[in-house]
């Protein structure tokens, strides 16, 4: 069978998927406080001032640091993704990415994976792998695209992303 044919394509951050990471980003932080500050209020009168006093900050920072983790979600850090034919690079610098650079120097080899695939809209994986072939768990990169912005090369890409040999693509081990 043959290999999936070479694909590359500058990612584009779905609206969508930005807009609901933006709700989120709002959202989850207010909630914490309101429960938090909810089950201050619901204890005894007589210690509903001092538990508000100690849950607010508790709270506040909770809430802050759920705000904060969110927002690195909403950062894409792949911006581009390659198929060469026999593995998958990443480029994980936004500034190095251009349309005349198919595979910039700070691409990376790595592995890709289909998390969840809706026709018009899939959220990818890219682990990217250090040079003796292992993944490196810490730099995986979440990444949700959609057609409209990736019509030319979306056909090709998900070619790619379901041809037998391709998702992963780890090296084979060396006997």
């Amino acid at each position: 069978m043959k290999p999936a044919p070479a694909v590359s394509v500058l990612l584009q951050p779905s609206p969508g998927w930005q807009r609901v990471i933006g709700w989120a980003a709002w959202m989850a932080p207010a909630c914490v406080v309101g429960v938090v500050l909810w089950h201050g209020l619901a204890a005894s009168p007589a210690l509903q001032l001092t538990s508000v006093r100690l849950m607010a900050p508790v709270a506040l920072i909770a809430a802050g640091l759920l705000g904060v983790f969110i927002g690195r979600l909403r950062a894409q850090r792949l911006r581009r993704l390659s198929w060469d034919g026999q593995q998958w690079w990443g480029d994980l610098r936004p500034e190095t990415a251009t349309a005349a650079s198919p595979l910039p120097d700070a691409a990376l080899p790595g592995e890709v994976s289909l998390q969840i695939d809706l026709g018009g809209w899939m959220l990818l994986r890219f682990l990217p792998r250090a040079a003796d072939g292992r993944a490196l768990r810490r730099g995986a990169c979440w990444v949700a695209l959609g057609e409209a912005p990736h019509r030319p090369q979306w056909h090709a890409l998900r070619c790619a992303l379901c041809a037998p040999g391709t998702a992963g693509t780890a090296p084979a081990p060396s006997p």
